[in-house]
């Protein structure tokens, strides 16, 4: 039991019978089975439930959308067609969020240029918007200059 509560001192520590067996084993222990430490830790009125996330109600920004073009969400979408570079296809979806008028294209690669001639063909039929909202992809990067003006992707 010294194991288990030496653990739970420690920050960002595994506690569960896993990391005791583990912890034993360094120790050069016997080999205990993960059942009879879970016994133990039963027995011992040790298990700890988790803590439920207490929500921290924090204001989230949010764009007021009352018009067409003032809202577009670009995302970048990676389907798996195939295996190897050669046949990897990204889907670039772009949808204003009043109108839900929405342009997508297949592009071969991730590259800033395909991104930015597909916001450009875009652009072209919605109109361009006040906001552009990047949803929630590692393939996109952007830098805004000093005015809030998108300057590259």
């Amino acid at each position: 039991m010294q194991h288990k509560r030496k653990l739970v001192k420690t920050k960002y520590a595994q506690i569960g019978a896993l990391a005791i067996q583990w912890e034993l084993k360094k120790l050069s222990a016997p080999n205990v089975h993960i059942w009879t430490i879970n016994h133990i830790i039963k027995r011992n009125n040790l298990v700890k439930k988790p803590q439920i996330y207490e929500k921290h109600n924090k204001p989230y920004p949010k764009i007021e959308v009352t018009a067409p073009n003032v809202l577009h969400q670009l995302d970048l979408v990676s389907p798996s067609i195939g295996k190897g570079e050669d046949n990897k296809f990204f889907l670039a979806n772009l949808i204003d969020v009043f109108s839900n008028a929405a342009k997508i294209k297949l592009h071969k690669g991730k590259r800033d240029i395909f991104i930015t001639e597909f916001l450009v063909y875009a652009w072209q039929t919605l109109g361009i918007p006040k906001y552009l909202q990047l949803i929630m992809s590692y393939h996109l990067k952007a830098q805004i200059d000093t005015q809030g003006h998108l300057v590259m992707l």
